[in-house]
C-alpha cells in the first residue's frame, strides 16, 4: 500500500513540479474546513461531521481560460449517527488526499474546477456515543477511495476561496461485519464518502 501511494504521488507531482519555473506555474498551501458523511449501507441516521484539512497545492495555467490544478492534503473526515439506544455514534477517517482537476476561468476572478481525487484512507475509528475511546480501530473500509471531485473558486487580492464537492465512485464499505453493534454492520451493502469543503488557497 505504502509504495502504491508512493508511485501515485509521483506519477502526479513531479511532472508538475518540474514547471514550477514556469512562470505561470504557482506553488502554494491550502487550509480549510469540511463536512462529511457516509451515505448507504446499513448505516443508520447519518449526520455530517466536521474536519480540518490542510495540505500544498500546484496550478498551472495552460491557455488563455484553462489551467490544470493539483493538489495533495491531509484530511479529518467520517460521519456522526444519531442513535437513542444505540452502540455507535461516529466514525473518524484520517484521509490523504491527492487530486488533479482542470479549471476554467469565469470573468476576472472567478473559477471552475472539475476533475478525480484518490483519497487513501489511512486509519479509522468507530467510536460509541459518550466514550472517549474507539470502539474499533481500522474497520476494512476500501482503502483507495476515488472519487468525484467539482469546485469553484474565487480569487482575492491575498488568497482564493475554493469550495469544494467530492464523492466516491465506489463502495468503500462492503466488508464490514460487525454483528455484535447494534444496528448490525454485516454484509453492510453500497458505501460511500460524500463531503463539502471549504478553503483557503495562498
Amino acid at each position: 500500500m505504502k509504495k502504491l501511494i508512493v508511485l501515485i504521488l509521483a506519477c502526479l507531482w513531479l511532472p508538475v513540479f518540474s514547471q514550477t519555473t514556469d512562470k505561470s506555474a504557482h506553488l502554494g498551501v491550502k487550509m480549510g474546513l469540511n463536512s462529511s458523511i457516509i451515505w448507504g449501507g446499513k448505516f443508520d441516521k447519518q449526520r455530517p461531521r466536521f474536519g480540518i484539512q490542510t495540505g500544498l497545492y500546484i496550478k498551472k495555467q495552460t491557455k488563455k481560460q484553462f489551467g490544470n490544478f493539483a493538489e495533495i492534503e491531509m484530511a479529518f473526515t467520517g460521519s456522526n449517527f444519531k442513535h437513542q439506544t444505540k452502540e455507535y455514534s461516529r466514525i473518524n477517517f484520517l484521509v490523504l488526499n491527492t487530486s488533479f482537476c482542470k479549471y476554467h476561468n469565469i470573468g476576472e476572478r472567478g473559477e471552475v474546477l472539475f476533475g478525480l481525487q484518490g483519497a487513501f484512507i489511512l486509519s479509522n475509528e468507530l467510536y460509541a456515543k459518550d466514550e472517549l475511546k474507539a470502539l474499533h480501530r481500522n474497520l476494512p473500509f476500501r482503502r483507495i477511495d476515488p472519487q468525484i471531485k467539482l469546485g469553484w473558486a474565487n480569487k482575492g487580492d491575498f488568497s482564493t476561496l475554493l469550495l469544494e464537492i467530492r464523492f466516491s465512485l465506489l463502495n468503500i464499505g462492503e466488508d464490514i461485519e460487525l454483528t455484535a453493534l447494534e444496528p448490525t454492520l454485516n454484509k453492510n451493502g453500497n458505501v460511500k464518502n460524500f463531503s463539502i469543503a471549504c478553503s483557503l488557497l495562498f
